[in-house]
């Protein structure tokens, strides 16, 4: 019995060493959630070209992609129309001649060509484009040719004919759905006022017209399943079987001014990612998401989540050139182009309200233009 005490002292001594160790070990860190992996092909423009940048990202990180896109530079176009994961460009070429492409971001594919191989000899000058499911939407204009002077929307489709269904009015801009075809319109030569055509995309036959008045700037079909015809102070809603409208209003200060952006993108929700002018912000151009079920606008100045630091010297911010969702990783997509350089820009990453934070940034070789958010 006499060598217990030692034995306990000595037990006792290692409890304390085992209990010195435990405090002092680093506490785990935990790993952040990095979400879901996506691709990030972004159109920059640069040197009058647009070009596609590849980013690998999940919800933590973002890098160059390895990968080189099967895209080819484009000169920037005349005009643009964005469909889902595909966008479709034009520009003129001359007499009676225009580049058209498709660029399909999903698919990785690019296609080009001629519209208008079967018209010689007149003038003609392309008003709007857009793009549906196997088929290509073009207005345009003629004169002194072997088409009859006026306005037309041809319907290209592949291995047909194309067909042109002739319009009163300047076709200015399309939004393909259910089978129509809507056509905001402009009264050149008379009213100077905007007006909406409706084409039946079986018989190519003409639906519906009716008069917008001034000031009708843009449509597009809306996820919910409305058409958008927007104006600077009210837009409308319009159901594009029956033809019914619902007008909303907007006060001075609570305008939304989507219709001023190139590039409108929604989410699955319905709500409107944009780059809005807005003169009450240290720069003029800032991120927006527009809310359709309660009307309301969301503005993501860049100094309510950037320091001074951050604006001025790190990422050196001009102002909003295109904004983007993210919505496997539910994340706002800015694009920005830098002060005093019309070439070079960047994209940052914030999480939307109710908590809206900067998560990360990256320069890009370009100025954004637009961005598409692909599945790896």
């Amino acid at each position: 019995m006499k060598y217990c005490p030692y034995l306990l002292l000595a037990l006792w001594a290692l409890f304390l060493v085992s209990c010195t160790k435990s405090n002092d070990a680093a506490p785990e860190v935990e790993e952040p959630d990095r979400g879901i992996e996506r691709e990030y092909l972004i159109n920059l423009v640069y040197n009058g070209e647009i070009t596609v940048q590849s980013l690998t990202v999940d919800a933590t990180e973002m890098e160059p992609s390895a990968e080189t896109p099967r895209f080819d530079a484009i000169p920037v176009p005349d005009l643009v129309f964005r469909e889902g994961a595909s966008m479709s460009f034009s520009r003129a070429t001359g007499n009676c001649d225009a580049e058209f492409y498709i660029n399909d971001y999903g698919a990785l594919t690019t296609a080009s060509m001629n519209l208008f191989g079967d018209l010689e000899g007149c003038s003609l000058s392309v008003t709007a484009v857009a793009h549906g499911q196997n088929t290509l939407f073009t207005g345009y204009g003629t004169e002194d040719g072997n088409k009859a002077n006026g306005y037309y929307v041809r319907i290209s489709r592949n291995g047909k004919a194309p067909v042109d269904v002739a319009l009163d009015k300047k076709p200015i801009m399309f939004a393909p759905m259910g089978g129509k075809l809507f056509v905001l319109t402009h009264d050149v030569d008379i009213t100077d006022e905007n007006g909406l055509s409706v084409i039946d995309l079986g018989n190519h036959t003409l639906l519906h017209e009716q008069n917008l008045g001034y000031g009708a700037q843009k449509i597009f079909a809306h996820p919910q399943g409305s058409l958008i015809i927007g104006y600077e102070e009210l837009h409308t809603k319009m159901d594009p079987g029956t033809y019914s409208v619902t007008y909303v209003n907007y006060g001075e200060d609570t305008r939304p001014d989507f219709v001023k952006s190139t590039f409108l993108e929604c989410d699955a929700a319905g709500k409107l990612y944009y780059a809005l002018p807005y003169a009450n912000a240290k720069h003029s151009v800032v991120p927006a998401v527009f809310d359709f079920s309660s009307n309301t606008t969301t503005i993501y100045k860049f100094e309510n989540f950037l320091t001074e630091e951050q604006m001025d010297t790190l990422y050196n911010i001009e102002r909003a050139t295109m904004v983007a969702y993210d919505g496997a990783n539910n994340l706002i997509l800015i694009g920005y182009r830098k002060a005093g350089d019309l070439d070079s820009g960047g994209i940052i990453r914030i999480k939307p309200v109710p908590e809206p934070a900067f998560v990360d940034h990256i320069n890009v070789p370009g100025v954004p233009y637009n961005l598409f958010v692909r599945t790896n």
